[in-house]
């Protein structure tokens, strides 16, 4: 189980970019575990990307199955550092994602995905500071006009 960094205990440009290391880490742990929890617990529920990475991964646990690989990373990563008039930042990243296999509980191999090098898509992670500790509003590919 990842351990939440000092920094990223703080309202600062620094601590925001430490708790999106480890927010993604905490991802990676559902990856290899199954259990979304930690995560979720620094995540509001509508985030309708997380929910889409978590699909699937926990009934192949409960089912004795596995997986291998995934992990999330940052490759690049923005952040002016002002909040908007909610109190949200809104840092930008690319995110790379190695490639995974999926096992069934007799240790047949039963998928593959191949990963993917962090390319041009930018996510952002749209996030609060509130009473003490970060939470992720949402996290995905941007939208605007």
């Amino acid at each position: 189980m990842p351990e939440l960094p000092e920094a990223a205990t703080k309202e600062t440009k620094e601590g925001l970019r430490a708790f999106a290391d480890y927010w993604l880490s905490l991802m990676n742990y559902g990856f290899i575990t199954g259990d979304y929890g930690p995560v979720n617990k620094l995540t509001v529920p509508g985030c309708k990307t997380c929910k889409n990475v978590q699909e699937g991964i926990p009934e192949t646990y409960k089912k004795n199955g596995w997986f291998v690989g995934g992990e999330l990373k940052i490759e690049k990563y923005s952040d002016k550092f002002q909040a908007d008039i909610n109190g949200t930042y809104s840092p930008l990243m690319t995110v790379s994602q190695g490639a995974m296999r999926e096992y069934d509980s007799t240790g047949k191999q039963v998928s593959q995905n191949e990963g993917h090098a962090a390319g041009d898509d930018v996510f952002v992670m749209y996030s609060r500071f509130k009473n003490g500790s970060w939470i992720v509003a949402d996290f995905g590919v941007p939208s605007g006009s």
